[in-house]
């Protein structure tokens, strides 16, 4: 049984969010050999850039507070925003510390989809059904090649919360056509793979 994933199980296990438990146990499932474990190859380059450009929006947004704060306040009077630097490095060196330790613990248990021309090329038709955001796309021609050279008939799941582009029926279409279930979360995921695994 094999279960894809991409870059938001990765951002989803190191920022600790809602589902993080689901998805560790995922990962958890291929390290014990019980699970397949796929993704594409930029999914564990991606989540570098997403989580710097998370890490600059902090700074950004902290001060255009301050500027709009300063613009609703009378003359003269002054103000700072406190935070507890210290508490805020913490859990960005956290974080930074689970995103490695997620990367390698996937890198050393499942199998990295490269991306090559004929993937891309797949990428550019995926844009025109539906799949905006090239990435996106990439990540979707990533895993119906890899599918492509699986057994037919072996149970497969892509996981991903990108439902807002992925969960639509064309996609969906494709990947039936493999044996491969698309799951919209994490949970989900867990689920399905929890009830192939006991059945």
């Amino acid at each position: 049984m094999i279960v894809y994933v991409e870059s938001n199980f990765v951002l989803e296990i190191a920022r600790n969010q809602e589902q993080a438990a689901e998805a560790d146990e995922i990962l958890g499932l291929a390290e014990q050999g019980r699970v397949e474990l796929a993704f594409p190859s930029i999914a564990v380059c991606e989540p570098f850039s997403t989580w710097g450009y998370r890490r600059t929006d902090f700074a950004r947004i902290r001060s255009e507070v301050e500027r709009a704060v300063r613009l609703l306040l009378p003359a003269g009077v002054t103000f700072e925003i406190v935070l507890d630097a210290g508490y805020v490095a913490q859990i960005l060196t956290a974080t930074s510390a689970r995103l490695d330790e997620t990367i390698l613990r996937m890198l050393q248990t499942g199998t990295a989809i490269p991306v090559s021309s004929d993937v891309f090329q797949r990428s550019l038709d995926y844009r025109g059904l539906g799949l905006s955001k090239p990435q996106d796309a990439v990540v979707f021609a990533s895993v119906v090649k890899d599918l492509e050279a699986r057994n037919p008939r072996e149970a497969k799941c892509f996981v991903s919360k990108d439902a807002k582009d992925l969960d639509q029926e064309d996609l969906k279409q494709l990947l039936r056509r493999h044996q491969c279930e698309f799951k919209p979360n994490f949970a989900a995921g867990l689920a399905w793979l929890r009830a192939h695994l006991s059945g």
